[in-house]
């Protein structure tokens, strides 16, 4: 009979301990909540003005003459249903206005954009650079000396410049003109090849973010028309939003 009790009192501990054990686990056994996330800008205002102080040749007509960069910090956070919260910040920028420059032959549409579709092959850091829409606005064939388009930077060091679809591992090579048939367009961006480098992975470094007040950035673009080799550039000047300059013309 005590044998008898003595296993009916163990029975009653094991079911206790079971239901403590059980009850201390329970949120190893509540539902799967997925992860919410929320965002909030942390950070945001102009970096600064890419004003068009300078260009070639003087018979272009000019419509705008800045280019705006205000940047955003938004700060990201994801909680999961067990854990601490995970933060981030992502920096966007804001880059809507453009400038145009034509004469008689040609159309050149200048603005500054984040290549991330144009460079899918970078993993992050899209750098901000010049954009370049020409238009063609003949009834021929003209040539862009694209061996020759140079962004010469704001300590007047002349770089190459990736060609849109190149691999990255032959971004030094050689590259051909690059025709633009008759009432055609083609699009590229002002990205130097020795910004791009890869550590564990394709990354590039800032190329117009670094730029400071006062400093001044050149897009050089030969183009052949008609024969005739027609040096086209367009020379920037950084300045805080509250200054503005009147674009020069030379010869």
């Amino acid at each position: 009979m005590k044998k008898k009790k003595y296993f009916y009192k163990v029975y009653i501990i094991e079911i206790v301990l079971l239901l403590l054990l059980l009850m201390g686990c329970a949120p190893l056994y509540a539902p799967y909540q997925p992860p919410t996330e929320w965002s909030e800008i942390i950070e945001e205002g102009k970096l600064f003005d890419l004003s068009l102080v300078k260009y070639s040749p003087s018979n272009l007509t000019i419509q705008g003459s800045s280019l705006d960069l205000s940047r955003i910090v938004i700060r990201k956070t994801t909680t999961y249903s067990r854990g601490y919260p995970i933060s981030t910040n992502i920096v966007k920028y804001q880059i809507p206005s453009f400038i145009k420059a034509e004469d008689n032959t040609l159309e050149f549409e200048i603005s500054l954009t984040q290549p991330s579709v144009s460079l899918g092959s970078l993993t992050e850091g899209y750098p901000v650079v010049f954009g370049v829409k020409i238009t063609n606005k003949l009834d021929e064939p003209v040539k862009v000396k694209w061996e020759n388009v140079a962004y010469i930077d704001s300590s007047g060091l002349s770089h190459r410049v990736v060609k849109t679809g190149t691999r990255f591992m032959e971004r030094d090579r050689s590259i051909g003109d690059i025709i633009i048939p008759p009432v055609a367009r083609i699009e590229e961006i002002i990205l130097p090849t020795d910004a791009i480098y890869f550590g564990d992975e394709w990354r590039s470094e800032e190329v117009l973010e670094k730029l400071s007040n006062k400093d001044k950035v050149t897009i050089f673009i030969p183009i052949e028309v008609k024969g005739q080799v027609i040096n086209y550039s367009f020379i920037f000047e950084a300045h805080t939003p509250n200054e503005t300059t009147k674009p020069e013309q030379t010869q």
